[in-house]
């Protein structure tokens, strides 16, 4: 092959994986307006709303953060692999990764559940005692999903390292069709719990939809754990700028919330 064709190709497939990432984006927008119309459907503007928003902002705010910041750091470092040829040694360093990032993030969720009553109270202030008392059980219902979604950031890195960017990008339409079918179906039978509920499922479903991907690309698993694992070092280190960069809209945006 010469340059020129490598040159074409190379511009074909990434002209293909934009218009596949438009698409899926656009798809997750227009999910997410399907979403915000499935919950003021059901639910209107009620204090069980602005509760479930309270409970939502801290899962979301460490995907912003986290997931995204996983994603960014773990394409370049697999690639190194892949180009020294090291493939197998990949396929172990992204199984540190992720079992890193699972107990780590699984301690964080306990931690969060654990301090339901002061983040309900610190977003929601003004509330009255039994809203906030919602905001707290919402809150701590919630917080399994922040495992799910940093999971979806490594799953995502991982793929994108391999040019397949289909699935991470599907993965935020299929949480969104989730609160659709939970806020429009499980509105009657468990009132605002089904959102919370709703939003830990999509969560989960956003890690799954990666699965059969990475499967296909011959993701070998391992349930090793060394958290001092010079590598796993490295994505933290890696990821620090990027979560302070990162951190910084989500701070003003918890910053909005608390004002209003």
């Amino acid at each position: 092959m010469t340059t020129h064709d490598y040159t074409m190709n190379t511009g074909k497939t990434i002209a293909k994986a934009s218009i596949l990432i438009l698409g899926l984006t656009l798809l997750a927008r227009f999910l997410g307006l399907g979403r915000e119309m499935s919950i003021a459907y059901s639910f209107g503007a009620t204090a069980a709303t602005d509760a479930f928003l309270v409970a939502s902002i801290i899962p979301y705010a460490f995907y912003g953060v986290v997931g995204t910041a996983l994603g960014a750091v773990i394409v370049p470092i697999f690639a190194e692999y892949n180009a020294q040829g090291r493939r197998e040694e990949a396929w172990l360093v992204m199984s540190l990764v992720t079992n890193a990032v699972f107990v780590v993030m699984a301690i964080i969720a306990l931690l969060g559940t654990l301090g339901a009553p002061l983040i309900a109270w610190a977003m929601g202030a003004g509330f009255s005692p039994e809203v906030l008392q919602l905001a707290t059980k919402l809150t701590a219902v919630m917080m399994p999903s922040i495992i799910f979604m940093s999971l979806a950031g490594v799953f995502g890195g991982i793929l994108n390292a391999n040019n397949i960017f289909g699935p991470p990008a599907f993965g935020p339409a299929a949480m969104n069709l989730v609160f659709v079918f939970a806020a429009l179906l499980g509105a009657k039978s468990f009132g605002i719990y089904s959102l919370a509920v709703g939003g830990v499922i999509g969560s989960l479903i956003f890690a799954l939809v990666q699965l059969p991907a990475l499967r296909h690309i011959g993701f070998k698993y391992s349930p090793c754990f060394d958290i001092l694992h010079p590598e796993v070092r490295r994505v933290v280190s890696m990821m620090l700028p990027v979560v302070l960069t990162s951190s910084i809209g989500q701070i003003y945006l918890m910053i909005d919330w608390r004002l209003a």
